[in-house]
This record gives structure tokens, sequence and C-alpha cells, in this order.
């Protein structure tokens, strides 16, 4: 199995926070980690925060199903 590290892109929350989704590899498993990064310090760098989650990989589309379910709430 070859190496998987890597952020996949980021948004911006607010002022302050971006989220930001990744793929990464534990022990062997491979998952997808969407997380709140904030700003700390003076430098404006953000770092991680414990606000998000991270699943394995082949649970992402059901994420994905739930959250299409849920966009079509803001359709109505």
């Amino acid at each position: 199995m070859q190496k998987v590290d890597g952020l996949i892109g980021a948004f911006k929350k607010n002022a302050s926070e971006q989220v930001r989704v990744a793929v990464t590899e534990f022990r062997g498993e491979i998952y997808l980690d969407v997380r709140v990064f904030s700003k700390f310090g003076r430098d404006n760098g953000y770092g991680p925060t414990k606000k998000g989650i991270r699943i394995k990989l082949d649970q992402a589309p059901k994420l994905r199903a739930l959250i299409d379910q849920a966009r079509t709430y803001g359709l109505r």
C-alpha cells in the first residue's frame, strides 16, 4: 500500500477559522479527516482544534449521501 497523507482542500469558516479536509493514514488504515483549524498567536498561523471528525475512507460515500440529503432542506 502506498503512503497516503495530504490536504485535499480548505475553506474559510469565519474570520479566525477554516475547515480543512485531508486524507491520512494511521496504522495501515486510510481516513478522511474534516477538521476546524483556528488562528493562534501573532503569526496568524492555523492550528488544529478538537472540532472535527475522522472516519475511514470507505465510509465517505455514506457521509456524502447524508450531506446531499441535508442540502435538500435548503431547497424547499
